[in-house]
């Protein structure tokens, strides 16, 4: 992202929807200074330490920072949880005159060898652990960023083999399976058992399995 726009090394720069922190210490290697934040406290309390990295709790929408403090902004795998036209108004104003904002997505698209799973997961997963709502993510026309022009766009191909165990940690990091355990409807436990108990199927033999993730990558420029 960095070399499509051919910007950096950066003073300062902020990773909204931070998670645990891998994102925030990607940023950290092109910033003196890298802040990643995000609303969810327990995703923090996980966050990855790092001599350039510093974590906080705050909301797209909201942030406590003054005008103009940063030069760079990202966003790893988040943008689609956001309002948009209020994420992009506080972008513009944390950010310095002609600095980016970098939106990033890691999307799961299915199995590489195996329908069945990816019918599993269409299915049967889909019915019992529904996508919460979602606004665009970065593939698509983004809401409110007129402010700022876009200068590179692209998407690439990423396979990643997991295991059976791997496939079901992944999966329990989904928002499909992260509300109903917040939400008291089920515990994290019973997701995982059931989860396991269902996908083991494929995993008997081989012991892993090839799964394709696609990304997609805007950067974009705050105007005059």
């Amino acid at each position: 992202m960095v070399k499509a726009i051919g910007a950096g090394p950066f003073e300062r720069g902020l990773d909204i929807g931070c998670g645990t922190g891998l994102s925030t210490l990607a940023l950290a290697s092109h910033a003196s200074l890298a802040v990643g934040v995000d609303a969810v406290e327990v995703m923090l309390r996980h966050a990855i330490p790092g001599p350039n990295a510093a974590y906080c709790s705050a909301a797209a929408e909201h942030l406590p920072f003054a005008a103009g403090t940063f030069e760079v902004l990202t966003v790893s795998s988040g943008v689609h949880w956001f309002d948009q036209r209020a994420f992009f108004a506080e972008a513009a104003r944390v950010l310095v005159r002609r600095g980016w904002i970098g939106i990033y997505d890691h999307i799961f698209v299915g199995a590489l060898d195996e329908p069945a799973i990816d019918a599993w997961l269409n299915d049967d997963y889909a019915q019992r652990y529904p996508p919460p709502p979602r606004f665009a993510r970065a593939g698509t026309p983004l809401q409110a960023a007129s402010r700022f022009r876009e200068i590179a766009a692209f998407e690439y191909e990423d396979p990643i083999t997991f295991t059976h165990t791997e496939l079901v940690a992944y999966l329990l990091s989904h928002s499909n399976t992260i509300v109903p355990a917040t939400a008291g409807r089920e515990s994290e436990e019973e997701t995982e058992a059931w989860l396991r108990s269902q996908s083991a199927r494929w995993f008997e033999p081989p012991e892993d399995r090839a799964f394709l993730f696609r990304g997609a990558v805007r950067c974009l420029r705050l105007e005059d």
